[in-house]
């Protein structure tokens, strides 16, 4: 594997805060701009990343999976927080509870980013580099822990955005009724193609990408109602 790229902590002037933020700022970006040229590449890992939910219900087991693309660029440089870049590429993992009553399992940032590097963790004191050598060549499935799991949500009418309302995963018959509980999350490193559903299944979601479900442009932390907080790229992202 390629060394990491080092980089040296410079102490700056006692200039105004402003000033030190486009220091800072400046600096990162001629760090990035400078790889190229001096020939230094930093270590990166991508993988195909598979995310099942099983929910029993009053019919059976009924289940939903969806493969995610995922690259994680390690280093030094300040542009990267705690060293680590992730990039995703994918959609939600939706599950057909009930004949049109969907519950989807939304991507959340870093409890989406970070879960392979969790839950394939051998051993707590493992580093990163060791965590990402295993987690591209496993093709094991695991148990999504509790305090990892994603946001869930479903729509009570699924041709409504404004509708989404989030489910509890220890408590799916509030939403959905008598006999619907959570059996378990699984994530799998798989070498199946990116699922490509969302689109189908949501028929508004094209008009809502720059907008939050409630139609707003930006999403107030006052308000409580998740419509205003939930939009496209929790469903899918193409970055």
């Amino acid at each position: 594997m390629t060394a990491l790229c080092s980089s040296t902590a410079r102490t700056l002037p006692p200039e105004s805060e402003r000033s030190a933020r486009i220091i800072w700022t400046l600096s990162a970006l001629l760090v990035l701009l400078a790889l190229p040229l001096s020939g230094c590449v930093l270590p990166s890992w991508e993988w195909h990343q598979k995310l099942t939910v099983v929910v029993d219900t009053p019919a059976g087991e009924r289940s939903g999976s969806a493969v995610i693309y995922e690259k994680v660029l390690l280093g030094q440089l300040p542009a990267m927080a705690n060293g680590i870049s992730y990039t995703i590429r994918g959609e939600a993992t939706v599950v057909e509870v009930a004949p049109g009553r969907y519950m989807f399992a939304v991507l959340s940032g870093l409890k989406t980013e970070a879960l392979a590097s969790t839950v394939y963790r051998k051993n707590r004191n493992d580093d990163a580099e060791v965590t990402f050598d295993y987690v591209v060549k496993t093709r094991e499935s695991r148990l999504v822990p509790r305090n990892m799991y994603p946001l869930l949500v479903t729509f009570y009418d699924i041709n409504d955005p404004r509708t989404v309302r989030e489910v509890d995963p220890d408590d799916l018959a509030r939403t959905f009724g008598p006999g619907y509980s959570l059996k378990r999350i699984e994530v799998q490193i798989t070498d199946e193609p990116l699922t490509n559903e969302i689109v189908k299944l949501l028929p508004w979601f094209e008009r809502h990408l720059d907008v939050y479900f409630d139609g707003s442009k930006f999403s107030n932390v006052q308000n409580p109602n998740l419509s205003n907080h939930l939009g496209s790229s929790h469903f899918k992202t193409e970055r």
